[in-house]
């Protein structure tokens, strides 16, 4: 999962953590539940690469925090009344890099309040003698991060991953899928609409092949019912967005792929199936009607009158309209466009009624190289 954190919504992100850092501002993270894996690898590779401080881990055992960390640093004698600056004047604790993962909510209250005075303390310490903290909070935890201040700065996860990331992803994750050029471009664009923030529902639905992703209600309810999501679980309140139910995406807030699966939202579930088809489809739709009106106009003719009106040039000439003057021509030489032809206008049609197209009609492999083939056509 490195290489999702090289995208460039996921590294922003992870720049602009060490970019506090470096300014000498402690840093709290808050992170969803199944937050995509290596982010902390990678910052720590991000820090190591331009020469800052080692990460620490400080153990969140439930000690109190003065004294976890005086135990951490190594303190000889634990003062029974150890104070905030009494920490920061020992110079055993200066000009570290210490990250505490708050995983338990029982303990999160008490470094909450520490972090907060401790933020007040740094103002009284120059740069070099200054410990910094990093602080992730997951899931439940982070509901309760503490308020941004000068010198603690705050970065959700929540909303910084986009569509374009998405699609790179998902494009990253086929580069290897032998197919051709269009059906990667389908492949791509329904994955991508299916995994919106999750790179997860990317790895588990390019191994279901096309076909999967068309229809990919059973493959996407294992991954939810892997993570404990049930169909009563309330995907609008204040939880869901730290349990990884919903989050924020391109500026507004969508529920998981998977709940929906879960949740037996087949209608959305295919919604997002067809956004997905007609981004990649309907421009090869119209470049394969262009090629040809191009190619075959000796075979079209105008005026041609239809139900909803008279068409006078050719270029208006919609593939429902081509398909249906071939078929009348009824000349055994023509039957394999004629089929060509129709198998396109049935996919528009498809689309234009807010229906997916079904993988076996869209995979019928009569097809599939011929339209690579007049898609190489229309350049040369």
């Amino acid at each position: 999962m490195t290489e999702f954190w090289q995208l460039p919504a996921p590294a922003r992100f992870l720049a602009g953590i060490v970019e506090d850092l470096r300014a000498g501002q402690n840093v709290v993270v808050t992170l969803p539940d199944h937050t995509p894996d290596g982010w902390l690898s990678s910052l720590r590779t991000l820090l190591r690469n331009l020469g800052l401080h080692r990460l620490e881990t400080v153990e969140n055992n439930g000690t109190a925090p003065l004294l976890c960390l005086a135990e951490h640093v190594g303190l000889e004698s634990k003062p029974i009344r150890l104070r905030t600056i009494d920490l920061c004047e020992r110079h055993e604790f200066h000009g570290r890099l210490l990250h505490l993962r708050a995983d338990n909510p029982g303990g999160w209250p008490a470094w909450r309040k520490f972090l907060d005075e401790y933020e007040d303390v740094c103002r009284r310490l120059n740069l070099a003698q200054r410990t910094l903290f990093f602080a992730s909070l997951h899931g439940e935890v982070a509901a309760a991060a503490p308020a941004p201040k000068n010198l603690l700065r705050l970065h959700s996860w929540s909303g910084c991953l986009d569509s374009l990331n998405a699609r790179l992803y998902a494009t990253s994750v086929l580069a290897s899928e032998p197919l051709p050029a269009w059906q990667r471009q389908v492949f791509v664009a329904v994955l991508a609409e299916l995994a919106l923030w999750d790179p997860a529902v990317c790895e588990a639905g390019a191994g279901r092949g096309l076909a999967g992703v068309i229809d990919p209600g059973s493959w996407l309810a294992e991954l939810g019912n892997a993570r404990g999501w049930s169909a009563s679980d309330d995907a609008t309140g204040s939880c869901a967005a730290w349990r990884g139910l919903r989050q924020e995406f391109d500026g507004c807030y969508r529920l998981h792929s998977a709940w929906l699966a879960v949740a037996g939202r087949r209608d959305t579930l295919l919604q997002r199936v067809w956004n997905g088809q007609v981004a990649a489809l309907f421009p090869l739709l119209e470049r394969q009607r262009r090629a040809l009106l191009k190619t075959h106009r000796n075979l079209l003719r105008v005026p041609w009158r239809t139900t909803f009106g008279e068409i006078q040039r050719i270029a208006d000439l919609e593939l429902n309209h081509i398909a249906e003057q071939l078929s009348l021509q009824r000349s055994a030489g023509l039957r394999d466009l004629c089929e060509f032809v129709c198998w396109l206008r049935d996919i528009r049609n498809d689309l234009a009624h807010l229906e997916p197209v079904r993988a076996s009609r869209l995979l019928d492999v009569r097809f599939r190289d011929r339209l690579a083939q007049v898609l190489i056509a229309e350049e040369e």
